[in-house]
């Protein structure tokens, strides 16, 4: 049984990891130097079999998000990781629409195809033997849980994701080599990224837009609702570069989305300088991060916002050591906390 959890922890931290592409995109804390035999069309050529209706498409090049510096410090962290991604050479996600009221589904409906290097199909096969599902996928032999299954359409392409519909889908367009593709006003938004090594774009339906307006909280942005569609591009190589395209209804959208950020980034600011001011010890540290802070160029042209970041291989190791240091102390006293409970439990 123990070995059974095993087995199926590691299937969600693959799985979880996959299917969280788009959001996580954005979030990506890995800044990669670029590998000398990567593929960067791994995930760009499967974008063509994305399902009709996809409003969500996210592309990675996973094989040099690998290859990252700041992930190598995450995955001594957690070694599992990389172990996992290694054999990976890219992967794509799409979100479909859900029917209202959207807030009450249990999990998007998502599905995505990824690109395997020789050998990993089976090395994956093996370690979720027992997570063979009883109903194929389209003929295919299926594992996963009740939530996210996957299915391996060849030898070097794996299709997964949570709707088992939207998955049949992508399986049958792949197999002919045909499939919907993405929309033209998806495809607009994301095609000047597509040379990156992690892009990706959104066009909200109606409903998600309404839900978005609706939902009263203090941490949604007043033009959050206004958002027609979304699109960003990181570079990661010695240096980063991050493209961020937002479009709204109105220029009014794109002003308030550019005052708000500007705002926001003045209060980060000070409320570093303050806890570097309480600490003087972390100043060291968190210096290097305030002067990022000054590095994004943001417009508002029309009902479009853009934003831009680029940081040097030198500012890219300030912000790596901004962003361990408090990874490396948390896990130092999960580590101290788990050793002391231990000790007092043999007493």
């Amino acid at each position: 049984m123990g070995r059974k959890r095993m087995r199926e922890a590691s299937w969600r931290r693959v799985c979880a990891g996959l299917l969280v592409v788009a959001g996580l995109a954005v979030c990506g804390m890995a800044a990669p130097m670029v590998a000398q035999d990567s593929t960067p069309d791994a995930a760009a050529e499967l974008l063509k079999f994305a399902p009709e209706g996809t409003w969500v498409a996210a592309a990675v090049d996973v094989k040099q998000l690998a290859a990252a510096p700041m992930l190598a410090s995450l995955q001594m962290l957690s070694p599992g990781m990389g172990q996992q991604m290694q054999g990976i050479e890219g992967a794509v996600l799409f979100v479909l629409p859900m029917e209202p009221p959207v807030d009450q589904h249990d999990s998007p409906l998502a599905c995505g195809l990824m690109r395997l290097a020789a050998g990993k199909r089976q090395e994956l096969e093996a370690q979720f033997a027992e997570l063979r599902l009883d109903e194929d996928i389209s003929g295919l032999p299926a594992y996963g849980d009740d939530v996210v299954s996957l299915a391996f359409i060849d030898d070097t392409t794996m299709v997964f994701g949570t709707a088992r519909d939207a998955m049949a889908t992508v399986i049958t367009g792949y197999q002919s080599g045909s499939g919907a593709g993405l929309k033209d006003d998806l495809k607009e938004l994301v095609a000047p990224h597509a040379e990156r090594v992690f892009y990706g774009g959104a066009v909200p339906p109606v409903p998600f837009r309404q839900m978005v307006s609706d939902f009263d909280s203090a941490d949604t942005p007043d033009w959050a609702g206004d958002l027609t569609a979304a699109a960003f591009g990181i570079d990661l190589t010695e240096v980063l570069a991050l493209r961020v395209h937002l479009r709204f209804v109105s220029a009014e959208g794109a002003a308030q989305a550019l005052a708000e950020m500007q705002e926001g980034i003045a209060e980060a600011k000070e409320e570093l300088g303050a806890a570097m001011q309480a600490e003087p010890m972390m100043a060291a540290v968190m210096g290097p991060l305030a002067g990022l802070l000054d590095k994004p160029q943001m417009t508002a042209e029309g009902a479009d916002f853009r934003l831009s970041l680029d940081l040097t291989k030198e500012e890219l190791q300030g912000l790596q050591g901004a962003i361990m240091l408090p990874l490396m102390m948390a896990n130092q006293a999960a580590a101290q906390a788990a050793a002391q409970a231990a000790a007092q439990g043999g007493n």
